[in-house]
């Protein structure tokens, strides 16, 4: 990461998958308390985005344009993005969410390292971010229903089935 000003660069390397939507989510409300209203997503070394980080961005993306008339109005734009990723979001509906540039971002020793949580999340507060970034893809797209209607029900399914297990052992040991 990198902030100048208002505004804040954000390196993204190697795999933009579902590892580091949820750190990604924190780490952009973070820098908006600190008055970050310009951020720039640097893709130059991202070969791969999964559509649980897609939905992330997305959800951002529909954030800020919500915010346009805060005073500075918050915007994203992913820079350096390869063609992979720009057909992910334009296959998923969600391009239009972003500005795409073409441009140099600051030098690699300006990079600070992000810590990007204490620890792995446990399995039904990562499922939860996968059906949450993935209902926001259909609510913006709904053709990604069919695309995402067996993830979304298994999501749905497992997560109640965790719940009622978590429950059960709760009644358990207050027993």
């Amino acid at each position: 990461m990198c902030v100048k000003g208002p505004s804040a660069w954000v390196k993204i390397v190697g795999r933009a998958d579902y590892h580091f939507s949820e750190a990604l989510k924190k780490l952009v409300h973070g820098l908006r308390q600190r008055d970050c209203s310009r951020f720039l997503l640097e893709f130059t070394d991202c070969n791969f985005m999964d559509s649980t980080f897609a939905g992330t961005l997305s959800r951002l993306g529909r954030e800020f344009a919500q915010a346009r008339n805060d005073n500075p109005a918050p915007s994203l734009s992913l820079v350096n993005a390869n063609q992979r990723v720009a057909d992910t979001l334009d296959n998923l509906g969600v391009i239009h969410l972003f500005q795409l540039l073409k441009e140099g971002a600051p030098d690699d020793a300006e990079f600070q390292p992000v810590e990007t949580g204490a620890g792995k999340p446990d399995r039904t507060q990562l499922n939860r971010v996968i059906l949450d970034a993935h209902c926001e893809l259909v609510d913006i797209n709904p053709a990604n229903f069919e695309k995402f209607k067996d993830v979304l029900q298994y999501l749905e399914e497992d997560l109640k089935k965790m719940e009622g297990e978590s429950k059960t052992s709760g009644q358990k040991s207050g027993a």
